[in-house]
């Protein structure tokens, strides 16, 4: 975490409040990558985006590691306002979920189960070599759980 905040409590109180905005404007899900060997990957993801930066700054500012963005992105679309996003993936993903879960609410079952993913996904070793059938079956039943946490459907996944 950033060393810049100091103090337990306000570090708590920032903690409360980007677990509070990440229930509301956040994401959690298990991306899934096709590879040309036809084994596919997985891994863990979390998003926050919003139309004000500086909350989403808050997330770079406390989470703040190589694989993470801070993205602004501007919409075609004149009647959307442009938004910034953070995003971090794999550990970065899981350190934050693992720092965020007291705080949050809405999403704590999502994170809960992501995180359980990640530990054992991580106990599998490599990432690059083929996965047994029943593997890549676990993977994809616990991406199909968060998915249903969300309220969203995998049909089309």
């Amino acid at each position: 975490m950033h060393k810049a905040i100091r103090g337990k409590r306000t570090l708590q109180l920032n903690l409360a409040y980007l677990g509070g905005f990440f229930d509301g404007e956040g994401s959690v899900f298990i991306g899934r990558l096709k590879r040309p060997s036809g084994n596919p990957s997985y891994r863990i993801n979390v998003s926050c985006a919003g139309t004000v930066k500086e909350p989403i700054e808050m997330y770079r500012k406390l989470f703040s590691k190589s694989r993470q963005e801070l993205i602004f992105r501007s919409k075609k679309n004149p009647k959307y306002k442009p938004y910034w996003m953070w995003m971090a993936t794999g550990h970065l993903a899981a350190e934050f979920l693992r720092i965020i879960l007291p705080y949050l609410v809405i999403k704590k079952e999502q994170a809960r189960l992501a995180l359980e993913f990640y530990e054992w996904r991580e106990s599998l070793g490599k990432t690059g070599i083929p996965r047994k059938s029943s593997e890549v079956q676990r993977m994809e039943q616990y991406r199909k759980r968060i998915h249903e946490l969300k309220g969203m459907s995998s049909r089309n996944d």
